[in-house]
């Protein structure tokens, strides 16, 4: 009771510690999170964390949920929690903060998706909870965040990464594009079925893609992650072993075939220069995406018929090499 009290009696702080990506890497330091307005109980712009609740396995939105207090000793203006967990939160309330304005100053809107329900440990369906595992993830067409607590040694958790929270709020900004608002179904609401998959791997490569851009590192999730097969840098080549209309209806992994589409724009930033230029027509790919075919062709065409004639030269190129026989141009394409 003494904590609480002296918690509610202290002032908003001026900073938080949290883990902070620089130059030399990620760090623990103080910096600002002016989205939070209530740093006690995690609220603010972009929503409020709660703990618990209940995140059903198919078609609801998430319930429940209590509202947290997150305790931090004030030195100097700086809130420095008591544990790890108020880390992780201020860490990831931070970074999604960041990306949503870095999304919203390349004249994207999110008034749509802002705020919205952040669940802390939440369980999951009526019968399991979900294991710590530290990771945060973005349910599509409900429109909430499930962030899992850190459940093993990482020198950077996946809640702290900043690409990795740039990743996820890129399935929102992907869905909002496409499915027409941040609770619309999905275009394909069968995930086993060809199309299914496809779309799948294209949600991958639009955050994989939104993300590298926002850090300018292809890498981002290594600092958390040894992953190498998704460093967007790499020359990936679609093959029939990763290709959606080929995999497996119940265990099909998005990211090798989503990775060599996001790799397709991560070698169009390096040549042009231009990762602004490259996020645009990112963008105005989602936007103008209307096709009567979820898959990869019909992606890249609508990508193609967006670029200018420079950037279109750079992709038809890269394409060629990269997916072969897997695709052939309608003409966008010499």
């Amino acid at each position: 009771m003494f904590l609480w009290l002296l918690a509610c009696m202290q002032e908003e702080p001026e900073e938080f510690l949290a883990w902070v990506e620089g130059e030399q890497g990620y760090a623990i330091q103080a910096r600002p999170i002016q989205d939070l307005e209530d740093s006690l109980h995690m609220k603010g712009s972009l929503g409020q964390i709660t703990y618990g609740g209940h995140v059903p396995l198919t078609g609801d939105r998430y319930t429940g949920g209590q509202t947290i207090t997150v305790y931090y000793d004030l030195h100097d203006g700086v809130a420095v929690p008591v544990d790890v967990d108020g880390l992780l939160l201020y860490s990831f309330y931070a970074n999604l903060g960041d990306a949503k304005r870095w999304v919203e100053a390349r004249d994207q809107s999110l008034d749509e998706v802002f705020p919205l329900p952040l669940a802390w440990n939440p369980g999951v369906s009526p019968l399991i909870e979900f294991s710590a595992a530290d990771n945060a993830a973005y349910a599509v067409g409900n429109n909430f965040f499930v962030l899992l607590p850190d459940g093993r040694h990482r020198d950077v958790p996946l809640l702290a990464n900043r690409g990795g929270i740039a990743h996820e709020l890129g399935h929102a900004v992907f869905h909002l594009l496409t499915a027409g608002g941040p609770f619309a179904p999905m275009l394909v609401e069968d995930p086993t079925s060809n199309a299914g998959r496809w779309q799948s791997s294209l949600h991958e490569a639009f955050a994989d893609v939104q993300a590298a851009l926002l850090t300018d590192d292809p890498a981002f999730i290594s600092a958390s992650l040894d992953m190498p097969a998704r460093d967007l840098s790499l020359e990936h080549v679609m093959s029939e072993a990763i290709l959606p209309d080929n995999g497996s209806q119940f265990l099909y992994d998005p990211y090798p075939a989503g990775t060599v589409f996001a790799s397709l724009l991560w070698e169009l930033r390096v040549q042009t220069d231009d990762a602004d230029g490259t996020y645009r027509l990112l963008l105005n790919t989602a936007r103008a995406w209307r096709p009567e075919t979820v898959d990869g062709a019909s992606w890249m065409e609508a990508l193609l018929g967006q670029a200018d004639p420079d950037q279109r030269e750079i992709l038809c190129e890269v394409a060629i090499q990269r997916l072969g026989d897997f695709w052939e141009s309608s003409g966008s394409c010499p």
